[in-house]
């Protein structure tokens, strides 16, 4: 026996009700203009349209991160750092370095760092990377993201010339931004 039009029309409307409100949805995304680095302030780059945007979904960090006008056919390194003490251990299975005292913008911090990912940009400097990080461990540190001119930093017998910064987001050193899990 087939439901009276009525219901079929009430039961359809529930079940769409329903699975709308079981998706899980994104928290706003945060985003950031970069600002130039704490160690190299010749890099070009066009400020107004290079940054990027984090946010969280099914608890795991997404990344949308540009650059723009830089220079051609170069290596960049992206990374975070987070105070020493704000607790997680790392994200998934990249552990933070060992913590050290970091002077920068006239403050003095004590401060971990995470390396992430190499982008190489294109003949035009452009280059653009989106991901998604699993969860970084329990407390959710905060963080202060950066790019570094080159690749290798924070890899064993690497050349320490290479973890110059040039370019990181907006606030002075130790203005961290935080995210929710």
């Amino acid at each position: 026996m087939a439901l009276p039009r009525f219901l079929r029309a009430t039961a359809l409307a529930l079940a769409v009700s329903c699975a709308l409100v079981a998706q899980p949805q994104a928290a706003a995304a945060q985003e950031y203009r970069f600002t130039r680095g704490w160690d190299l302030f010749d890099v070009p780059g066009n400020l107004e349209a290079s940054g990027f945007r984090v946010w969280v979904l099914h608890q795991r960090y997404n990344w949308d991160l540009v650059l723009t006008g830089l220079e051609p056919n170069t290596l960049y390194q992206f990374g975070i750092h987070s105070p020493c003490g704000s607790g997680g251990t790392g994200y998934r299975s990249r552990p933070f370095s060992a913590c050290i005292r970091a002077t920068r913008d006239g403050r003095t911090r004590w401060v971990k760092a995470l390396e992430f990912a190499v982008l190489l940009t294109d003949r035009f400097g452009n280059a653009r990377l989106r991901w998604t990080l699993g969860k970084p461990g329990k407390p959710t540190p905060p963080f202060s993201l950066h790019i570094r001119r080159g690749a290798g930093c924070d890899i064993a017998g690497a050349d320490p010339g290479r973890c110059a910064v040039a370019f990181r987001h907006p606030g002075r050193f130790g203005d961290w931004v935080y995210g929710t899990l």
